[in-house]
């Protein structure tokens, strides 16, 4: 480009310097097409100088703001009044302050309002803002249902001062952590600001918590059926966060399909849980049992003279109804009977409604020509004793095997077992069962048929009385069928018998306990149902007495055990009981070393210690008493089983009296072979017996009373003669002497 202040002269620079004052019209042009120009303005060039002033400004506060300000203060030069402009001379106003700026460059003007082509630019101003906040907003749902898990996280803020505080609250409370916690479902109103200029804030949007539906389940069961372990539990679930897993508690793990087979019968609890682990459970989840059919029984009605009419009537239980029956598993008929049969074996197919199916085999007899007689004997039996009762049979020959069902009255009897005492009938098996007072008795041979001589017992019953009564014993007809070998039905007679149950006696006995040594006791028995009886008891020692009473006493230790009674009715029906004795033996006290002891001296009469209780004959109860005066001194003890014992004792006056032998004959024949004092009335102390040769020899000495001289020295014998004694003794002052110690005399040996 060129140019011109005056439209002639043209220059490459765009600074004309050095100008007188006047106007200018200022243009430009292209440099290589001259023809191409444009005026541009007129400026003035004042005389007196040019217009100048201060130029002040303030950038914004907070991105986005219109807190700028510029301020042009201080103006000279020019005619006082002045001008001002920022945006390049486009307005102008009358004061140089502008406020409520926006970022941005503002080109800064002054003129003088009198000449205003006395203008000039004094400055480019920049405006500037700081950077917009930002940050990276994440945020966590509630993960259960009724929690308070919900999150909400500030990440990477920028602008500003670079420190910030944050809301979630659309500004309402503010806090310097990014992370907020623990929150609810709802909608959430986000703001940061400048920590360092609080009121610079920044909006961030909405953010929505939300929390999913509450996890419920259901459980569906199917039961189990054909008593098999079949069972099946579907477990339907809504709410929460999806991809449920479902779990058997104890039965399985954690899986991804809701249905769990092949359960048994039971109760179960389910679990189920969400993507975010959230958990609820089902429990007491019951898994019923419908059994399949059970075969009671089959009854069979035999076909005659090898013809087709055989029946067969099925007896069946079953939950799942109606039940279906057949002979062959294909064809099934309602109806339980079957009729037409043929003699043999078929199987009896029961289907419920589950399609559960049960069979059992079942035999077709025949019924042929020929009699065979069973009977039951009529006997009497005692209430108390086992009832057997013979079956006796006729013309049984050729039995391959039988049914027979016999009533009795189950108020009198209970059957107890089938006595096989026919040898002939171990050749194959028995079966008993007992419904209500019907006997039904199965036998089948093992192989091939048995015969039994006329008259032979075929088994016995062993029943035991209940009561006191008849009992009539009947053949149920209907039901008692005896087959040939072949299978044939065999025609019978079956004689009817009765069972008595005799009363027996019904008793008490009196007697039982605990007794002393010494005490009277009368055993009791008698009737309880005013039967006359007789009685019999035997004795531990076997001793026997016939009367309901027995006296025992006094009591002896050798009377303790049991005592049988046997009380009979005139039907000779008995009853037992035992009356038990225990006898504890009597104390066994002495209070003196005999019956008769001298007074004179205090003497301590003692019967010992370990007794419940002492009884002396002043009163006295300690256990034991100071006797010194001539008198008669009794005790009575009691022990710790209430058993008493007493002893007495006298005191007297005493006398020791001396019997001195003269002679003696000491050849072994038992009679007068040792020569000592025999004293009496009083045993004397410091006792001693020295014998002397008459020569004054020494030839035996004893202290003891007991102890005699045997005519011998050394163990030789002493040559026959007299010899001296001298016999010394003391005795207490209150024992009167026969004769004063020392006694001396002399004695012979006679050989």
């Amino acid at each position: 480009y060129e140019y011109s202040i005056d439209g002639t002269t043209w220059q490459l620079s765009g600074n004309f310097t050095n100008l007188t004052p006047g106007s200018y019209e200022v243009f430009i042009r292209d440099a290589n097409a001259v023809g191409c120009f444009i005026s541009l303005t007129t400026i003035e060039i004042l005389p007196g100088g040019y217009v100048t002033g201060t130029v002040e400004s303030f950038s914004i506060t907070c991105f986005g703001g219109n807190n700028g300000s510029i301020t042009i203060s201080d103006p000279q030069n020019g005619s006082g009044i002045y001008e001002y402009s920022i945006d390049s001379g486009y307005s102008w106003q009358a004061t140089g302050i502008y406020t409520g700026l926006v970022a941005g460059t503002y080109k800064v003007m002054l003129r003088d309002a009198i000449t205003p082509t006395n203008a000039v630019l004094l400055e480019n101003v920049e405006l500037t803002e700081p950077e917009s906040f930002t940050a990276i907003i994440t945020a966590s749902s509630i993960s259960c249902y009724g929690l308070t898990d919900g999150k909400i996280h500030f990440a990477e803020p920028t602008g500003g001062s670079g420190n910030f505080d944050y809301s979630i609250d659309n500004g309402f409370t503010w806090q310097s952590e990014s992370d907020f916690t623990d929150l609810v479902a709802g909608v959430y109103v986000l703001w940061m600001r400048d920590t360092d200029n609080s009121i610079c804030k920044s909006y961030l949007g909405e953010v929505v918590i939300t929390e999913p539906q509450l996890l419920t389940a259901i459980a569906l069961t199917t039961p189990s059926s054909c008593n098999g372990i079949n069972g099946k539990i579907i477990v339907v679930s809504s709410g929460g966060t999806g991809g449920y897993e479902y779990m058997l508690t104890g039965y399985s793990g954690w899986q991804y399909s809701n249905e769990f087979n092949g359960l048994a019968p039971g109760t179960y609890t389910a679990e189920v849980r969400d993507a975010n682990a959230c958990e609820t459970d089902i429990s007491d989840i019951v898994i019923e049992s419908i059994a399949g059919p059970d075969i009671v029984d089959v009854n069979t009605t035999p076909a005659t003279n090898g013809q087709n009419n055989g029946e067969a009537e099925v007896i069946a239980n079953g939950e799942a109804t109606p039940l279906e029956y057949s002979l062959d598993g294909i064809n099934w008929q309602l109806s339980i009977t079957f009729t037409g049969l043929p003699v043999g074996t078929d199987t009896a197919w029961v289907r419920d409604a589950n399609g559960c199916i049960a069979f059992q085999e079942f035999i077709i007899m025949q019924t042929i020509e020929g009699i065979v007689e069973v009977s039951v004997d009529t006997l009497s039996y005692c209430l108390n004793l086992p009832i057997i009762m013979p079956i006796e049979a006729r013309d049984f020959t050729g039995i391959a095997s039988f049914i027979i069902e016999l009533d009795f009255d189950p108020a009198i009897l209970t059957f107890v077992e089938l006595l096989n005492e026919n040898a002939s009938l171990n050749n194959g098996t028995f079966s008993v069962s007992v419904v209500n007072g019907t006997l039904q008795i199965r036998f089948s041979a093992y192989s091939g048929s048995i015969t039994l001589p006329n008259g032979e017992q075929l088994f016995s019953l062993h029943f035991e009385g209940l009561a006191a009564g008849l009992s009539n014993l009947n053949w149920n007809l209907l039901h008692c069928n005896i087959y040939s070998s072949s299978g044939d039905t065999i025609p019978s007679i079956f004689t009817p018998g009765l069972a008595e149950v005799l009363p027996i006696p019904v008793i008490y006995t009196d007697g039982n306990g605990v007794y002393c040594e010494g005490d009277t006791l009368t055993l009791h028995a008698g009737t309880l149902d005013g039967q006359n009886l007789n009685f019999e008891w035997t004795g531990p020692t076997g001793t026997k007495h016939n009367n309901p009473e027995w006296q025992l006493s006094p009591l002896g230790v050798n009377d303790n055990g049991a005592y049988s009674l046997i009380a009979t009715n005139p039907e000779l029906c008995n009853t037992s009981q035992l009356v038990t004795i225990n006898i504890n033996p009597k104390p066994n006290i002495q209070i003196g070393y005999t019956d008769t002891i001298c007074f004179g001296q205090q003497l301590i009469l003692d019967p010992g210690s370990g007794y419940v209780s002492y009884l002396w004959q002043d009163g006295s109860t300690m256990q034991s008493q100071m006797a010194y005066e001539e008198g008669i001194y009794w005790v009575q003890v009691t022990d710790t089983n209430s058993c008493k014992a007493s002893d007495s004792v006298s005191l007297v006056k005493c006398n020791i009296e001396i019997l001195i032998p003269n002679a003696f004959t000491p050849n072994s024949d038992g009679l007068n072979d040792i020569f000592k004092p025999i004293f009496s009335g009083f045993e004397p102390g410091m006792y001693s017996l020295t014998i002397y040769s008459k020569w004054g020899q020494i030839m035996f000495t004893s202290t003891e009373v007991s102890t005699g001289w045997d005519g011998t020295i050394d163990g030789v014998l002493a040559p026959p003669g007299v010899y001296v004694y001298v016999i010394s003794y003391a005795a207490p002052a209150y024992v009167t002497r026969a004769l004063p110690s020392p006694v001396t005399g002399d004695v012979t040996l006679v050989r």
